[in-house]
Protein backbone atom coordinates (compact mmCIF):
# COMPACT_ATOMS: atom_id res chain seq x y z
CA UNK A 1 0.00 0.00 0.00
CA UNK A 2 1.22 3.47 -0.92
CA UNK A 3 1.08 5.93 1.84
CA UNK A 4 0.16 9.47 0.88
CA UNK A 5 1.72 12.19 2.84
CA UNK A 6 -0.57 15.03 3.56
CA UNK A 7 0.56 18.25 5.05
CA UNK A 8 -1.89 20.33 6.89
CA UNK A 9 -1.75 24.01 6.18
CA UNK A 10 -2.90 26.65 8.48
CA UNK A 11 -5.55 28.68 6.85
CA UNK A 12 -4.15 32.13 7.22
CA UNK A 13 -6.17 35.18 6.49
CA UNK A 14 -4.37 37.91 4.67
CA UNK A 15 -3.33 40.35 7.32
CA UNK A 16 -3.95 43.99 6.72
CA UNK A 17 -1.97 46.72 8.35
CA UNK A 18 -3.72 49.10 10.76
CA UNK A 19 -2.12 52.53 10.68
CA UNK A 20 -2.17 54.51 13.90
CA UNK A 21 -0.12 57.49 12.70
CA UNK A 22 2.09 58.72 9.87
CA UNK A 23 5.09 60.88 10.70
CA UNK A 24 6.95 62.84 8.02
CA UNK A 25 10.42 63.96 8.99
CA UNK A 26 11.03 67.27 7.20
CA UNK A 27 14.78 67.27 7.82
CA UNK A 28 15.44 64.21 5.64
CA UNK A 29 12.10 63.34 3.98
CA UNK A 30 11.77 59.98 5.72
CA UNK A 31 8.38 58.64 6.72
CA UNK A 32 7.65 56.60 9.83
CA UNK A 33 4.38 54.76 10.33
CA UNK A 34 3.15 53.64 13.73
CA UNK A 35 1.05 50.52 13.15
CA UNK A 36 -0.98 48.18 15.31
CA UNK A 37 0.10 44.56 15.47
CA UNK A 38 -2.17 41.75 14.35
CA UNK A 39 -2.89 40.88 18.00
CA UNK A 40 -4.39 44.36 18.42
CA UNK A 41 -2.28 45.20 21.46
CA UNK A 42 1.28 45.91 20.40
CA UNK A 43 2.46 48.74 18.16
CA UNK A 44 5.40 48.81 15.77
CA UNK A 45 7.21 51.45 13.75
CA UNK A 46 7.93 50.99 10.06
CA UNK A 47 10.34 53.34 8.30
CA UNK A 48 9.97 54.33 4.65
CA UNK A 49 12.93 56.00 2.93
CA UNK A 50 12.52 57.19 -0.68
CA UNK A 51 9.43 55.00 -1.08
CA UNK A 52 11.17 51.83 0.18
CA UNK A 53 10.45 50.23 3.53
CA UNK A 54 13.81 49.91 5.26
CA UNK A 55 12.84 48.60 8.65
CA UNK A 56 10.11 47.53 11.01
CA UNK A 57 10.27 46.96 14.76
CA UNK A 58 8.04 43.88 14.64
CA UNK A 59 9.68 40.49 15.40
CA UNK A 60 8.69 38.92 12.06
CA UNK A 61 11.11 37.98 9.31
CA UNK A 62 11.79 40.95 7.07
CA UNK A 63 10.22 42.07 4.84
CA UNK A 64 7.11 41.71 6.97
CA UNK A 65 3.57 42.42 5.87
CA UNK A 66 3.81 45.86 7.50
CA UNK A 67 6.67 46.79 5.21
CA UNK A 68 5.14 45.48 1.99
CA UNK A 69 1.72 46.99 2.59
CA UNK A 70 3.07 50.35 3.76
CA UNK A 71 5.34 50.59 0.72
CA UNK A 72 2.26 50.13 -1.45
CA UNK A 73 0.25 52.65 0.59
CA UNK A 74 3.06 55.22 0.42
CA UNK A 75 3.42 54.68 -3.34
CA UNK A 76 -0.33 55.20 -3.87
CA UNK A 77 -0.17 58.32 -1.70
CA UNK A 78 2.71 59.74 -3.75
CA UNK A 79 0.83 59.01 -7.00
CA UNK A 80 -2.32 60.69 -5.67
CA UNK A 81 -0.36 63.79 -4.61
CA UNK A 82 1.38 63.93 -7.99
CA UNK A 83 -1.97 63.67 -9.79
CA UNK A 84 -3.44 66.44 -7.62
CA UNK A 85 -0.40 68.60 -8.31
CA UNK A 86 -0.75 67.97 -12.05
CA UNK A 87 -4.44 68.88 -11.91
CA UNK A 88 -3.59 72.08 -10.04
CA UNK A 89 -0.98 72.95 -12.68
CA UNK A 90 -3.46 72.26 -15.49
CA UNK A 91 -6.03 74.46 -13.74
CA UNK A 92 -3.51 77.30 -13.38
CA UNK A 93 -2.57 76.96 -17.05
CA UNK A 94 -6.23 77.05 -18.09
CA UNK A 95 -6.79 80.13 -15.91
CA UNK A 96 -3.78 81.85 -17.51
CA UNK A 97 -5.08 81.02 -20.99
CA UNK A 98 -8.52 82.34 -20.07
CA UNK A 99 -6.99 85.52 -18.65
CA UNK A 100 -4.96 85.98 -21.85
CA UNK A 101 -8.13 85.46 -23.92
CA UNK A 102 -9.91 88.13 -21.86
CA UNK A 103 -6.98 90.51 -22.39
CA UNK A 104 -7.04 89.87 -26.15
CA UNK A 105 -10.81 90.37 -26.21
CA UNK A 106 -10.52 93.63 -24.25
CA UNK A 107 -7.79 94.85 -26.63
CA UNK A 108 -9.92 93.98 -29.67
CA UNK A 109 -12.93 95.71 -28.12
CA UNK A 110 -10.86 98.83 -27.42
CA UNK A 111 -9.51 98.89 -30.98
CA UNK A 112 -13.05 98.47 -32.30
CA UNK A 113 -14.31 101.32 -30.10
CA UNK A 114 -11.40 103.58 -31.13
CA UNK A 115 -12.35 102.97 -34.78
CA UNK A 116 -16.10 103.51 -34.43
CA UNK A 117 -16.34 106.25 -31.76
CA UNK A 118 -15.12 109.13 -33.99
CA UNK A 119 -17.29 107.94 -36.90
CA UNK A 120 -20.38 107.90 -34.66
CA UNK A 121 -19.51 111.21 -32.99
CA UNK A 122 -19.18 109.84 -29.44
CA UNK A 123 -16.31 109.12 -27.09
CA UNK A 124 -14.62 105.75 -26.81
CA UNK A 125 -15.70 105.45 -23.16
CA UNK A 126 -19.33 106.19 -24.08
CA UNK A 127 -19.26 103.56 -26.83
CA UNK A 128 -17.69 100.97 -24.51
CA UNK A 129 -20.30 101.73 -21.86
CA UNK A 130 -23.18 101.11 -24.28
CA UNK A 131 -24.84 97.74 -24.64
CA UNK A 132 -25.03 96.10 -28.07
CA UNK A 133 -28.67 97.09 -28.41
CA UNK A 134 -27.70 100.75 -28.08
CA UNK A 135 -24.77 101.00 -30.49
CA UNK A 136 -25.96 98.55 -33.17
CA UNK A 137 -28.51 101.05 -34.64
CA UNK A 138 -25.83 103.77 -34.70
CA UNK A 139 -23.45 101.57 -36.69
CA UNK A 140 -26.21 100.43 -39.05
CA UNK A 141 -27.20 104.06 -39.70
CA UNK A 142 -23.57 104.99 -40.35
CA UNK A 143 -23.08 102.04 -42.74
CA UNK A 144 -26.37 102.82 -44.50
CA UNK A 145 -25.29 106.45 -45.02
CA UNK A 146 -21.86 105.37 -46.24
CA UNK A 147 -23.45 102.94 -48.72
CA UNK A 148 -25.78 105.67 -50.03
CA UNK A 149 -22.81 108.04 -50.42
CA UNK A 150 -20.78 105.39 -52.28
CA UNK A 151 -23.73 104.60 -54.56
CA UNK A 152 -24.20 108.30 -55.32
CA UNK A 153 -20.47 108.70 -56.02
CA UNK A 154 -20.55 105.75 -58.40
CA UNK A 155 -23.62 107.14 -60.17
CA UNK A 156 -21.91 110.53 -60.63
CA UNK A 157 -18.66 108.90 -61.71
CA UNK A 158 -16.52 110.29 -58.89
Amino acid sequence: MIKQSTKTRKSSKAKSVTIIARYFIKRNGHVVYRVRSSNGVDTYCTTIINGQATGCTCPAVKPCYHMTQLEKIECERAERIAAQSEQANEKKLAERKLEESYRELAQAQLEWAEHWAPLLGITVDALLAMGIGEYRPLIEAYEDGRNRYNNMALALGW
